[in-house]
């Protein structure tokens, strides 16, 4: 490009770190408004894609059919998705289950092909302020300007991964973790908290399996492509060794076996207190926080957070100002745990379950 006197763009409406369902919704919804996006990922193989629990909802009652609902209202892109031949399927229970990989790939395409939208591999390792608008850094020295950004980093944050009794760096099993950007939104005067996420193992789709004495526990299938179930309501700790032990005996099997084990990441996400309702910051009125790292603890959850914060980016970063979007069910469901302005949380009821 150098040869030819072209020089690469670097400046946006809005960028969006990572590209989990939660980055992926953001930058999509921010793109659909108008705005001309960025993406950024640690991996581009690995974006959208969910990488623990492929239950999406798990019955009727479940609050996340009603944000699944909001999402499609809102011109969102993971219900299109789940009514995608092979992506998604059910148990007739109104337990919703993807197919992991399937459901990764169809973001993927969505993200390289959407309009207005550029979709780059990168580690981000500072944001800062400049002007009316932000600057972003890589690890390659690269440098992008935007007037908003979102942050949807997942679980790389300062991300250690405990698998079979070690911890080591990592954002999820056999990821990089990204150290910089904390520190940076540290910097900020971002407060931030450190939270888990676990994972159930991995068993054989061969396998036919029940949990004495649990009518809840459910092993749904993890995908055709991968020929594994979810250990759904097999909760094991500790090395390899152990948790064979520990299923063998739960499920009175001795010659049930595990393809892989469980594992967990602990990592930083947006203490409580510094986002309002529509996902904008406190502090700064151009940044934003969705999914896992606004505290969101799944993947319909994830992509509800994204589509907001997404909307509200764009609609920030507009020349003329236009007017948030509001989203009083996704609110109402969610604010007991995303990292809102509201200081205690709350237990809102929605047709007659808690959530």
């Amino acid at each position: 490009m150098a040869d030819h006197g072209e020089k690469q763009n670097s400046t946006y409406d809005v960028i969006v770190i990572g590209a989990g369902p939660a980055g992926a919704e953001a930058s999509l919804a921010a793109a659909g408004r108008g705005a001309r996006t960025l993406c950024l990922t640690i991996s581009l193989d690995t974006a959208g894609f969910p990488p623990a629990n492929p239950i999406l909802a798990d019955g009727f009652d479940d609050p996340r059919h009603t944000l699944l609902a909001e999402i499609e209202s809102l011109g969102g892109t993971l219900p299109l998705l789940l009514k995608a031949e092979g992506v998604s399927g059910g148990a007739g229970d109104g337990v919703l289950l993807a197919d992991r990989r399937r459901l990764g790939l169809s973001y993927k395409q969505a993200l390289e092909t959407g309009d207005n939208l550029e979709f780059r591999q990168a580690l981000v390792t500072s944001i800062r302020p400049q002007g009316d608008g932000w600057s972003v850094a890589t690890a390659l020295a690269e440098e992008f300007h935007c007037r908003s950004i979102v942050l949807a980093a997942g679980t790389f944050c300062e991300g250690k991964v405990s698998a079979g009794g070690a911890i080591r760096p990592g954002g999820r099993l056999g990821e990089i973790a990204a150290a910089a950007l904390p520190r940076s939104l540290r910097g900020l005067g971002l407060e931030m908290t450190r939270v888990d996420a676990a994972t159930s193992p991995r068993l054989p789709a061969a396998l036919s399996v029940s949990v004495p004495g649990s009518n809840s526990a459910r092993f749904p299938a993890d995908g055709i492509q991968l020929h594994e179930v979810y250990g759904h309501g097999l909760e094991i700790t500790g090395p390899a060794a152990s948790q064979l032990s520990q299923l063998r005996s739960r499920l009175r099997r001795n010659d049930a076996w595990i393809s892989r084990p469980s594992f967990s990441v602990s990592h930083l996400c947006l203490a409580a207190g510094q986002v309002d309702h529509d996902l904008r910051s406190a502090a700064y009125g151009g940044l934003f926080a969705a999914g896992r790292f606004a505290g969101g603890c799944n993947y319909v959850e994830a992509a509800a957070l994204g589509i907001v914060a997404g909307a509200n980016a764009a609609a920030t970063a507009a020349p003329a100002g236009k007017s948030l979007i509001s989203c009083p069910k996704i609110v109402s469901i969610l604010c007991s745990r995303v990292a809102t302005r509201r200081q205690r949380p709350v237990t809102i009821r929605i047709e007659g379950e808690g959530c």
